[in-house]
Order: C-alpha cells, then sequence, then structure tokens
C-alpha cells in the first residue's frame, strides 16, 4: 500500500480557493434549494471554519482551519474512522423517524493511497455524546476537483432540538482533505429520493468485460451446479427412448432470503400484496425475536414475532431467529439493567432468556439462529461475565434445540470499500475463540449494509476467503444498499450476489427488507411503494428466476436416459410418452442426481 506523504501548500493558494469556491452561506442555501422538490429545515448550514477539529493522536494526522476551508491530512489509517474527524455545532431543531435527510458538502481530495486516487469521508448525523447513536449517514468519494457532494438518508429515530452533530470521519485511508461549506437539511417525510440530486457512485470491477466475472462463472458451473440425469423405463425393466421430459427448478438450494415485517400480518391490500411478493421472490426469511421491551419481553411483542414464524412455517419457508443475545444493555430490556452489578443473577436471566426462545420456536422448525449480535460493538455483558458466556450461551441454544445451525452475526466486514481490517480481524478472533473453547457454532454472518463505498467484488471475495479457512458456512444476513443512485445500486445488486453466488464458503443472501413501504433503509427497498420493481430488484430477479434457474425440455437417448447440468435446488419433472403423463420431485445436489420414472407397457 502507497503511503501518503505530507504535502506543503501555498497559502496564498488557500486564500484565493477559498475566495473563489465558498460563497455567503445564505446564498449557497438559495442555490441548494432550488434544486430540490421541498426548501427543507435547516439543520446545519457553515463553513468550515464552524467546524471542531477532532486528531485522537498526532501521529495519526492533522487539521487546519484556513479561512473557511479545512485543510485535512491523514498519515495513517486508524481502525476507527473517527480518529480524524471535524464536528459540526449541535443542531437547533428536532429529527423524527422517518424524515428524509439530505446532505450537500464541499470537497476536493489532495492525495490518497487508494488506487482511484479517490479520497472518502463518513458523515454521521449523530447524537452528540454517548453512545452516539446514528440519525443517519452516509459515505462518498471525494473526487480530485472541487464539487459539491450531494446524499440523503433518512432518520432510524427521533431526535429533540440539540441531540444532533454531524461528524465527518477521515481516518480510514490515508489522504488529504479540503472541506468548505456544509449544510444540512430536514426535507420531512414523504420525499420522492428519485427527485433529488445525487453524486454519481461506482466501484471498481463495475466494467461489463471486468476479468473477475470470468472466474465467477467458472465457478458458478463448478459450486452451484450438478448433474441432472432422468432415467426413463417400463415396468419391466427396458430403457424407454424418445421419452419427453420438461424439467423446471421450483426452489434454490442457495438461499435467497429477506427480513420478514409487520405487513405480513396485515389484512390489508398492502398485507396482501407483501405476502404475494415474498412467497414469489425469497426461500428464506429471518424472523424477529429481539429481546427488548417492546420485543420479546412485551406480550404483544412476542406474540406478534410467534404469529410472524407461524405463517413462515405454514409456508415452507427456511427461517432464521434474529438473534437471542445483543449483548448490552441498551438493546435489552431495561429491566436488566439493575442487574449490572449483580453478575451471577444477570448470567441466571441471559440464560433463561436463551433456552426459552429457543424452546418456544421448536414447533417451528428454525433452520437457523443468530445467538450473539454484534459482539464488536455491544460486549458489555462479555464484560462483566467474561467471554466464557458467549460459548454458554450458544451450549444452552443447541441442548435446547440440537436442530438449529447457530450463527454469531456481526456488521462491517464486507462493507466501507473492503476497507475493514480491525473489523476483520476482531471478528476472526472471536470466532476462533468459541471454536477453540467449544462451541457449537454453525455459521459465520455478515451482515452487509452498504452505502455508497461499494467493496469491489474482488476484494469481497478477499475476504471471504479469509473467514472460509475457519470452516464454518458463511450466509450475508442483513444485506442493503442504501443509495439513491440507481444505476450504481441495480449494478451491484448484480455483482454482489454474483460474487456471493461464486464463492464456496457462501449459503446465502438475506435482505434486510424489501418494501420501501417497510423497511429499516427505504433507499435500499427493492420495491417501491407502489409495489414496482427498481432497478436493482430486476436484477436480483433476473439473476435467480431466470440467469441462475434451470428449465428444460428435451427427450431421453436410446438408453432411456436425459441429462442436463442444472442449479442445485428442487424440481419438479414431467415424463410424457404414449398418451402417459407422470410429474415426479426431486432434489439436484452437487454431486449429481439420478431420477428414475418407470412408466406402464
Amino acid at each position: 500500500m502507497k503511503k501518503a506523504k505530507p504535502l506543503i501548500f501555498s497559502l496564498a493558494a488557500i486564500f484565493l480557493m477559498s475566495s473563489m469556491l465558498f460563497a455567503a452561506d445564505d446564498a449557497a442555501l438559495k442555490q441548494l434549494r432550488s434544486k430540490l422538490p421541498v426548501p427543507g429545515e435547516v439543520l446545519i448550514n457553515i463553513d468550515a471554519s464552524a467546524l471542531m477539529p477532532g486528531v485522537a493522536d498526532p501521529a495519526f494526522g492533522d487539521i487546519k482551519i484556513i479561512e473557511k476551508a479545512a485543510h485535512v491530512t491523514v498519515l495513517k489509517p486508524s481502525k476507527n474512522a473517527w480518529d480524524v474527524q471535524l464536528i459540526s455545532p449541535t443542531t437547533k431543531q428536532a429529527v423524527h423517524r422517518g424524515d428524509v435527510i439530505f446532505f450537500a458538502v464541499e470537497a476536493r481530495c489532495v492525495q490518497s493511497d487508494q488506487d482511484t486516487g479517490e479520497g472518502e469521508i463518513n458523515g454521521n448525523l449523530q447524537l452528540a455524546h454517548a453512545p452516539w447513536t446514528p440519525s443517519t449517514y452516509f459515505e462518498t468519494a471525494v473526487g480530485r476537483d472541487w464539487q459539491t457532494i450531494y446524499a440523503s438518508g433518512v432518520s432510524f429515530d427521533n431526535f429533540a432540538a440539540g441531540d444532533l452533530e454531524l461528524a465527518l470521519h477521515m481516518a480510514r485511508i490515508s489522504q488529504t482533505l479540503e472541506i468548505g461549506n456544509v449544510i444540512v437539511l430536514n426535507l420531512g417525510p414523504n420525499v420522492d429520493f428519485r427527485k433529488l440530486p445525487f453524486t454519481p457512485i461506482t466501484y471498481l470491477g463495475r466494467e461489463k468485460d471486468a476479468p473477475w466475472r470470468k472466474k465467477a462463472a467458472e465457478q458458478i458451473e463448478k459450486y452451484r451446479k450438478g448433474d441432472l440425469t432422468v432415467n426413463v423405463q417400463n415396468q419391466s425393466g427396458q430403457p424407454i427412448s424418445g421419452v419427453s421430459i420438461d424439467v423446471e427448478m421450483t426452489r434454490h438450494a442457495y438461499s435467497f432470503g429477506s427480513f420478514l415485517e409487520d405487513p405480513v400480518l396485515e389484512q390489508s391490500p398492502n398485507g396482501e400484496r407483501y405476502r404475494s411478493w415474498f412467497l414469489k421472490m425469497f426461500n428464506k426469511a429471518t424472523t424477529p425475536l429481539y429481546w427488548a421491551d417492546w420485543g420479546w419481553a412485551n406480550p404483544q411483542g412476542r406474540e406478534r414475532f410467534l404469529k410472524m414464524a407461524t405463517w413462515l412455517h405454514d409456508h415452507h419457508i427456511a427461517t432464521r431467529g434474529h438473534n437471542l443475545v445483543w449483548p448490552s444493555f441498551r438493546n435489552t430490556p431495561t429491566a436488566l439493567k439493575q442487574l449490572e452489578k449483580k453478575p451471577d443473577e444477570l448470567r441466571t436471566t441471559i440464560h433463561d432468556h436463551v433456552r426459552e426462545v429457543t424452546e418456544a420456536m421448536k414447533p417451528f422448525d428454525l433452520a437457523e439462529m443468530d445467538v450473539i449480535n454484534e459482539p464488536r460493538a455491544e460486549h458489555e455483558f462479555m464484560d462483566i461475565l467474561g467471554n466464557e458466556v458467549m460459548v454458554d450461551w450458544f451450549k444452552t441454544a443447541h441442548e435446547a434445540d440440537p436442530r438449529i445451525k447457530l450463527f454469531v452475526n456481526d456488521y462491517s466486514i464486507l462493507t466501507n470499500g473492503g476497507r475493514t481490517e480491525y473489523e476483520q480481524e476482531t471478528y476472526e478472533k472471536t470466532i476462533q475463540y468459541l471454536i477453540d473453547h467449544g462451541a457449537p457454532l454453525g455459521g459465520i454472518g455478515m451482515q452487509g449494509h452498504f452505502g455508497s463505498d461499494l467493496t469491489p467484488p474482488e476484494k469481497v471475495w478477499k475476504i471471504l476467503d479469509r473467514f472460509q479457512k475457519l470452516g464454518k458456512d458463511i450466509e450475508v444476513t442483513e444485506f442493503t444498499i442504501g443509495t439513491v443512485d440507481e444505476a450504481a445500486q441495480g449494478d451491484y445488486e448484480r455483482d454482489f450476489l454474483t460474487a456471493m453466488f461464486a464463492h464456496p464458503a457462501t449459503i446465502g443472501v438475506v435482505h434486510w427488507g424489501f418494501w420501501e413501504g417497510q423497511i429499516y433503509e427505504p433507499l435500499a427497498a427493492l420495491i417501491r411503494k407502489d409495489w414496482t420493481l427498481k432497478p436493482n430488484g430486476k436484477a436480483y430477479m433476473d439473476l435467480v428466476f431466470n440467469q441462475w434457474w434451470t428449465r428444460a425440455k428435451g427427450t431421453t437417448d436410446n438408453a432411456g436416459q436425459y441429462k442436463i447440468r442444472g442449479f442445485l435446488g428442487d424440481y419438479q419433472i414431467t415424463v410424457e410418452h404414449g398418451g402417459q403423463h407422470k410429474t415426479v420431485s426431486a432434489k439436484l445436489v452437487r454431486e449429481g442426481s439420478q431420477i428414475l420414472v418407470n412408466l406402464d407397457e
């Protein structure tokens, strides 16, 4: 990796740049609002002189404010993007869950250690104090020339006036950036993202003739297909030639899924459409089992979770439960906080919960369960009880239902352009600890919430290669691409799924919702509120049910055989000969499958 070198700038040049680029705030705001469908409420409207520099250690870099421009030098990458950051004053207005937040940041990259020559900024509109909960965020590449970078997102929660600040995190790569005006607007709810300006995004390997595609095709052929032979004979065991064979795939062996949400239980037009699309698109679902005051700890919440699991079971959808332990007081019932100084009671309460939920889900034949969620960032329970308690949770769940494949689940492994070495290392150590101490770990969950910083497919493979060595199945458990650039979103949906499907260590990709009317991150939806497919939804349907779906017709040869190579999964085979019709079900596995069909004389 190339090292960023400190640069020396002419003060006169920077002063000239400042006077040219950074107009009065009111003029910049007026110009921006002319491009928006609604004027919005101003949350932040400042130049860089109003931003507070923050550098955790001089070894990481330096920030200088010269006139109205911030000059940011990151000398060496840090595991924490916020080790070099700029922070705005707090906002004076409230923000509500579902509000669309729009960002406009003037910036350029002078130098970067990335092959593209681009820099990066991770922007977080966040709580201005611990735990710095995000309202929403953006990730953006920064080019060589001055430009106004546009981004948008939806607030995940409600925040009072004075709660929020904008933090621009820049320490993940070695780079030199200059930053000018910063404007953040609250556009309110129900804004059409297609009408908002945006900065186009891209990624390495997007080209149609990118070399990685040939390797992907070869590996898909090797790992995701098998040889299917249909043998047709009469009652005497003699082969019958010239028999018409119709082969139709009915379900993938590979998991293509989604998180299940409330509309599945609604008796309404949207509820009907939600159920219909879900059954049409997915063969796996994640059902919520959150241990929270509003979730499992609440009788109404628990009943809702059980009804959702029932619907999946009744429709024969492979189901994963999420999650048993999110190991911090912030993500569990408030009553647990009373046990912070009572470790024995805390340990027993958590173990009882793990057993209770696992046993309660037995009737639904869960395929998978996230036992621990996000242990890197949420580790209060381990701090109190010791790391060995993680092993105990796995063993307790396994004892309650040995049939379930048990997972650990964490984020920022595949995302952020793949610049996640610290997260990868930490997760690898956690998984190895579980294995070494006898935890019945069945799979590795990687969340996969992407923003604008899309990880190149070949870098995705390198990360998967690293975790493949641990010998456990890998599944992307919470896949989203949150961007208004629908062209790039559609292409990355295609390419990320292709990279995953091609890698032998993976077993599936589960989207974190799919309908814009009910999803954690509306920008990431596959289907709009009006139930029309977005470009990413079309890419998904084309891959899963067209390019990777086997349909074939033919006739048996002189040996009474019809052979094809098809994608692994469930099949329906229809045989027609001499007025006879017979349909049989079959399962195609990687080692190949032989199907025998007997016809009357």
